[in-house]
């Protein structure tokens, strides 16, 4: 029941605070949830809440080591330790929602963009490819790139040819 109605709240909103106790550690509903949020394409903020009953200082200490190795594609969400019960982090955790929020709206100039990924391919060249006809075959190059005019930051890339990458 509570896994539906996260999924119903993770499809309405932009940001979610995925809030996980740091004191049992990621639970199979956490994971169900993790999986949601990253359907949906939705930022996220992780909240390590009941940090206040983990006395071992060196626990406490790894924690963000640990989600980002037990949840490495919520690896790009900051981790905000706190306790709901005595109402550490949650200001911090909530103005990083906030900041994420708005984040996913913002439109990157196109030139902007293009001048990135011409950089990018100086340092870092796409591959060779193999064709069938002769003509077809050759490196791998981004022409230019666009914003997509969608919710969450989406880049299409233009190629000299086509190529599955």
């Amino acid at each position: 029941m509570a896994v539906k109605r996260a999924q119903q709240m993770v499809m309405a909103s932009h940001a979610c605070l995925l809030v996980l106790d740091a004191e049992e550690g990621l639970t199979r509903g956490d994971l169900q949830i993790c999986d949601l949020i990253l359907k949906h394409q939705k930022s996220c903020i992780v909240l390590a809440n009941k940090l206040d009953l983990i006395t071992n200082e060196e626990q406490r200490a790894s924690l963000p080591e640990m989600l980002s190795e037990r949840l490495p594609m919520l690896r790009y969400a900051p981790v905000v330790p706190g306790s709901a019960l005595n109402g550490d982090g949650i200001e911090e955790a909530m103005a990083l929602v906030l900041e994420a929020a708005k984040w996913r709206s913002v439109r990157v100039p196109r030139r902007a963009l293009n001048e990135l990924f011409k950089r990018a391919q100086i340092l870092r060249p796409l591959p060779y490819v193999k064709a069938k006809k002769a003509a077809q075959a050759g490196r791998l190059r981004i022409r230019y790139v666009l914003q997509a005019p969608t919710e969450a930051p989406t880049f299409v890339c233009h190629m000299n040819r086509a190529a599955d990458l």
